[in-house]
């Protein structure tokens, strides 16, 4: 099992575009690429953009539609390689796949070894729980569909109210110990274990907190061609 998760940046934001190298890494050569979109509601400009960004790397691309049932949605994930879920409201993603019978088959494209990559909402909804705004009602944690425990929480470093909530929720234990990642910063994830970081951006990085406590999990950086990886020391 391999789930990528984006604290912020790469293609759907137009910058880190190493983040989406760093996610072809962990799939296989001229990968079949699929790309959900329900957490923006299927925003054009992100299927857009997702398909300008791959269309040179020798993958084939296809876009899993909002309006898909669990039966299309399960065949749909025996013919890619590596799924990129965008990022938007994580709320009203969780409650569609839920809704929609989405959840059983993503899970088990999961297990059986289909990469699953996602930034912002689309990286963190695999855990038990996340930190969240998007209930309107501020950051408070929301359950993710369970499939890695613990918590975790995107955009760490771009919104400081988030790092000052996420303690906070620990150490109440209103969240379990939880991952945080920063904006151009991404975790790798297998079961129960964390496989690879990459830092796409100066000073990005990738942390754990546990009872209120703050511990890094420190990158060194790794020369890809021109572009700077991170792999764990």
């Amino acid at each position: 099992m391999k789930l990528i998760s984006i604290g912020g940046g790469g293609f759907t934001h137009s910058n880190h575009p190493d983040l989406d190298t760093f996610c072809l890494r962990h799939t296989v050569p001229n990968p079949r690429i699929g790309f959900v979109g329900v957490a923006s509601g299927d925003n054009q400009t992100k299927i857009n953009r997702f398909y300008r960004h791959f269309e040179h790397c020798g993958a084939t691309l296809d876009h899993l539609p909002l309006t898909a049932c669990d039966i299309l949605v399960a065949q749909w994930l025996e013919s890619v390689d590596l799924v990129y879920f965008g990022g938007g409201n994580t709320a009203r993603m969780i409650e569609h796949f839920e809704t929609n019978g989405w959840s059983v088959p993503l899970i088990q494209a999961a297990r059986r070894g289909v990469t699953m990559a996602g930034v912002s909402a689309g990286g963190v909804f695999w855990f038990e729980w996340c930190l969240s705004n998007a209930k309107g009602n501020g950051l408070q944690p929301l359950r993710g569909l369970g499939l890695l425990r613990g918590g975790i929480c995107p955009h760490y470093s771009s919104e400081p109210l988030r790092q000052s909530s996420l303690r906070a929720a620990v150490r109440e234990n209103t969240m379990p110990t939880s991952y945080a990642i920063d904006d151009g910063a991404a975790m790798v994830f297998g079961t129960d274990t964390v496989i690879d970081l990459c830092s796409a951006a100066p000073e990005a990085g990738c942390y754990q907190i546990s009872s209120g406590q703050e511990t890094t999990h420190h990158t060194r950086a790794v020369r890809l061609g021109d572009r700077h990886l991170g792999l764990l020391d």
